[in-house]
């Protein structure tokens, strides 16, 4: 498996969860976004699974909206039933930050934690919303950048991300769709910049990283290196 690929999934799993507790988001400023002039490189290379051909590749979903992978839950995009979630959410400190991936349960009061649970900023505006399983992330999983807009996406399962995972430019634009089975990225994934012109794909496949396209802000295809694709 590529470093790129580690790269990835380490990316995804820290801003679905560990920045919900104030700290700010990776991978771009709070404010400014990818520095002009400079290809918007996702850190696709560290998705954890890939497709080969046209015929290996996973067809996109027809609806871009993460699946709740075991059970059904609350419909989130209520905005009546997301507010009674959140007023009965209890807060995430801190040293919870990185509970309830892998072997590091999420704990309250000295036991495993099954409910939900909230990330704030310092404000106090809810930065995120968390679902748990016996002290692992299970289920639907909302952040929200400072400004209000939604920043990510996703559902997990036993502590992994399952389905498909979206996140958003603080503009409100979509930035990127990733795929995932069993925790890692499984076919092709999709980036975009902040004006909403597609900035890459990604296909991957038992690990491997198998395709790559990348296009620069004007939509001209370029290589990894920024160059211009003949």
């Amino acid at each position: 498996m590529g470093m790129g690929i580690w790269f990835v999934v380490c990316f995804l799993l820290l801003s679905l969860l560990l920045t919900g507790c104030g700290q700010p988001e990776t991978g771009e400023s709070e404010k400014g976004g990818t520095p002009e002039g400079k290809i918007e490189q996702p850190a696709f290379t560290e998705l954890p699974s890939e497709v080969t051909s046209d015929s290996d590749v996973t067809p996109e979903p027809d609806e871009a909206k993460p699946a709740s992978p075991r059970g059904e839950y609350p419909n989130l995009n209520d905005d009546e039933v997301l507010e009674q979630l959140l007023a009965e959410a209890i807060p995430l400190t801190p040293s919870q930050m990185s509970q309830g991936i892998g072997p590091n349960p999420f704990t309250h009061n000295g036991e495993p934690y099954s409910g939900w649970a909230k990330g704030l900023y310092d404000n106090g505006h809810v930065r995120s919303l968390h679902h748990f399983r016996d002290g692992e992330l299970d289920g639907p999983s909302i952040k929200w950048h400072e400004n209000g807009q939604k920043s990510h996406e996703s559902a997990f399962k036993d502590g992994k991300v399952e389905g498909l995972a979206i996140r958003w430019h603080e503009n409100g634009q979509k930035a990127a769709e990733v795929a995932h089975k069993d925790g890692f990225p499984e076919g092709t994934s999709t980036y975009w910049y902040q004006s909403g012109q597609k900035s890459a794909e990604v296909t991957v496949k038992d690990g491997r990283e198998v395709a790559t396209k990348q296009w620069d802000r004007q939509g001209n295809p370029v290589d990894m290196d920024g160059n211009p694709v003949e």
